[in-house]
């Protein structure tokens, strides 16, 4: 399924964590750390009241400095990702959020492309809805979103990953998807908004999570038989250098789309 008709079949609870989450991974523009949006978080959690949204929207808008309508310094992804902020509904229902959380989809997949540079690549007069026409087909589901297309860089398809995922657990899961988010931990959909911003980002993009430390697997023991040096003690020796068997393999654990 595409992400415009997973946005477009989401419930209301979805489409907040969708929106959220967007605004989740650019919020560093804004002067915001890991935990400036947890009350936002913990509003969606299971238990918790419809009009505990709206309070804390505006207690994370004070603590951004965003309560005021305003596209920031000039800076085009500052400007994006305070839009973010400051049009969120107030009220959780599915008829507001929808447009919320497919601008926020949108304006999430732009801040990419300018940290990028794509966007300085582009030609604005071959763009839809904002996006360049290859980013919008492939939003669309009408083209693969990991390929690289034209105008779909690596960094831009691996946000839109992102993107499906956060949706599709939500879908599967329901409010179970979203455990993790509110008490700080990286499991669940809040989890995976913080998660995998590129390895290597670019200056003012939160940067991934860092990736388990590499396992170093124990090298076997050698023991005579066919096919092994002959001289080796059987089980305890040191085995033979270069020896195809004995190599030390190293397992990194990546977190990009862990979910």
């Amino acid at each position: 399924m595409s992400l415009v008709e997973l946005i477009a079949q989401a419930d209301e609870r979805g489409l907040a964590v969708s929106g959220l989450a967007c605004l989740d991974r650019c919020v560093p523009l804004l002067g915001g750390d890991d935990e400036v949006l947890r009350p936002l978080w913990a509003s969606l959690a299971e238990g918790a009241g419809p009009d505990d949204w709206a309070g804390r929207l505006e207690e994370v808008r004070g603590k951004l400095g965003a309560a005021a309508d305003g596209d920031g310094d000039g800076d085009e992804a500052v400007a994006l990702a305070r839009r973010m902020l400051t049009t969120a509904p107030a009220r959780r229902s599915a008829a507001e959020l929808r447009p919320w959380a497919d601008a926020c989809s949108v304006a999430a997949l732009r801040i990419h492309r300018l940290l990028d540079g794509a966007a300085a690549r582009d030609d604005d007069a071959d763009q839809v809805g904002g996006l360049p026409r290859a980013l919008h087909a492939a939003r669309a589901g009408e083209s693969p979103a990991g390929g690289r297309t034209e105008g779909v860089s690596p960094l831009v398809a691996a946000e839109m990953r992102r993107q499906v995922a956060v949706l599709e657990r939500l879908s599967a899961h329901g409010p179970a998807g979203l455990r993790g988010g509110a008490g700080g931990g990286d499991g669940g959909a809040a989890g995976a908004a913080r998660r995998g911003v590129p390895a290597q980002p670019q200056e003012g993009l939160r940067p991934s999570r860092p990736a388990a430390a590499p396992r170093r697997t124990a090298a076997p023991r050698r023991c005579d038989g066919p096919g092994v040096e002959p001289g080796r003690s059987r089980g305890g020796s040191a085995p033979v250098a270069g020896s195809r068997g004995n190599r030390v393999t190293k397992r990194f654990t990546g977190t990009l789309l862990k979910v």
